[in-house]
């Protein structure tokens, strides 16, 4: 694995650097976010469906686009954006903490499925929301697309589910 790594190690620093710059991370931290993608990518790589170049790529690519749109909606909201990080949260106002906490509680189940799908943007989620131009655009379409096709639920369901996120946001 060593010399597969030396192979696409400057792939995976050209990537971390990018990124780096464009957020204002720590380049040491995205070159071990970008280490462990290629782990995984090592680990679940179908050579029938691209060359594994292409494959580290848009692994590296999706990977540091899902930490960049968490961060932006961590800054957007002033909120905690993973529901398993409200257990064992440091360093945020404790009264954010409670008002987030209460507006889950609130929510039915079907609408707490779709705030988590929103936050983790899995990748099937990620590729519904793709432009023709590359860049990414969630809208309540697209969700209601992305849980009527991929998860199958019934378009009644995801729009009470709407209605419940919209209802506890008004309150």
């Amino acid at each position: 694995m060593e010399a597969e790594y030396l192979k696409y190690q400057n792939m995976i620093a050209k990537k971390a650097w990018q990124w780096s710059n464009r957020t204002g991370w720590d380049f040491e931290d995205v070159m071990a976010e970008g280490n462990l993608v290629f782990c995984q990518s090592m680990a679940t790589y179908n050579p029938a469906l691209s060359a594994f170049s292409t494959y580290l790529f848009n692994s590296l690519q999706m990977h540091y686009g899902n930490m960049y749109n968490k961060m932006k909606v961590q800054k957007r909201s002033g909120f905690l954006t993973d529901f398993d990080d409200l257990k064992s949260s440091d360093g945020f106002n404790p009264e954010q903490q409670i008002i987030f906490q209460d507006m889950l509680e609130k929510l039915n189940d079907d609408a707490k499925v779709i705030i988590n799908a929103i936050l983790d943007a899995p990748e099937d989620l990620i590729k519904t929301a793709r432009k023709p131009n590359g860049k990414y655009k969630l809208s309540r379409s697209i969700l209601a697309t992305y849980f009527k096709d991929c998860r199958g639920w019934a378009v009644n369901r995801i729009w009470n589910a709407f209605a419940d996120i919209q209802d506890v946001l008004a309150t």
